[in-house]
């Protein structure tokens, strides 16, 4: 598996029974990708509405811990973590 911002082959995470740190974490790993907002009516009450959103894309991404500590990709993950756009796309 490599970076998704630099290529670099990333490495598994390394646990140890002993020592400080107990484990060494190499990359992170991010299940992400495009929403799109669904709006439906209720079954059980016409005036009522439901909405949530569909991931219509879904992507992976693998960030090295050397790409992690970059300010701007650490800010970038920071809002495909967060999940729900602020505006998204409506079906």
């Amino acid at each position: 598996m490599n970076c998704t911002h630099c290529g670099r082959e990333v490495k598994s995470t390394i646990h140890r029974k002993e020592g400080t740190p107990q484990f060494l974490v190499d990359y992170y790993l991010l299940f992400t990708g495009t929403l799109s907002k669904i709006i439906m009516q209720s079954d059980s009450e016409e005036s009522e509405t439901m909405e949530f959103y569909k991931l219509s894309q879904p992507r992976w991404v693998v960030t090295c811990c050397d790409c992690y500590k970059n300010d701007k990709i650490h800010s970038d993950l920071e809002d495909l973590f967060s999940g729900v756009p602020a505006e998204a796309d409506t079906a």
